[in-house]
């Protein structure tokens, strides 16, 4: 009995840790991210393609009961202005759906961003070339060439946008955004970026649904996490068997 139960509290453990969830993924201009170069005269040709990379890791473990979203965007030159990382807006067509407001921004997120619907046609022409308005957070990042945020949230990961722009205005204006913005798409939540068959991609960005649980309410269970649960039950009831036959 006492072999069944410390059996039983290892494949307990096992489970418990197989429902940690953490997402990996990036945008680069070969793999769903759109970015342009200008034309300098003299200086010639320069830009953030192809050199620009988003990165991304998306987890539930780093702040307990919160999901934690790290980005990081670099490109070779031309310093980045401004990113913007699309999150949830209110969906009058579901109650249910609130939109992401400053209350959803826990304790260790980067601090400075301001949350707004943003479109090409803003005063300033600050996002030019932007496809569609969105709804998000914007930092602004004084022309440095790397830039990493983060947002610590209750909101649970969805596929979104993003956008940045370097600081040239006008005229010139190096930009990059997911090839999928404005777009929508059904693909799961997993690693990686979502990409259709027609080269839009996505990345995971905050969504609407509040996560009640410590950062794993809503999450259905990876596979490889019901194959440890699959297999334990499964050992018990062999154990069980042997130990029963025993007996007879």
């Amino acid at each position: 009995m006492k072999k069944l139960l410390l059996t039983f509290v290892m494949v307990l453990g096992i489970v418990v840790n197989g429902w940690a969830t953490t997402y990996t993924g990036s945008l680069t201009d070969s793999s769903g991210l759109f970015a342009t170069n200008g034309n300098f005269g003299n200086a010639g040709i320069h830009g953030w393609n192809p050199s620009a990379v988003l990165s991304y890791t998306v987890d539930d473990t780093t702040n307990t009961g919160f999901w934690t979203y790290a980005y990081t965007y670099t490109v070779d030159e031309k310093g980045i202005s401004h990113v913007i990382i699309e999150v949830s807006d209110d969906n009058p067509a579901t109650p249910e759906n609130e939109a992401f407001t400053t209350a959803n921004l826990k304790a260790g997120s980067t601090a400075g961003g301001i949350i707004n619907p943003y479109s090409p046609s803003d005063p300033g022409n600050s996002n030019p070339f932007m496809p569609e308005q969105v709804y998000g957070i914007k930092w602004d990042t004084e022309g440095i060439l790397s830039f990493f945020w983060t947002i610590v949230t209750d909101r649970m990961p969805m596929w979104g946008d993003f956008y940045a722009v370097d600081g040239k205005k006008p005229g010139n204006e190096i930009y990059a955004y997911n090839t999928g913005f404005g777009l929508d798409t059904s693909a799961l939540i997993g690693n990686g970026n979502a990409m259709d068959t027609q080269g839009h991609a996505w990345l995971l960005v905050p969504d609407s649904k509040i996560d009640d649980d410590g950062g794993r309410g809503r999450q259905v269970p990876e596979p490889g996490t019901l194959l440890l649960l699959g297999s334990g039950l499964i050992g018990l009831a062999l154990y069980g068997g042997r130990k029963f036959n025993k007996k007879i």
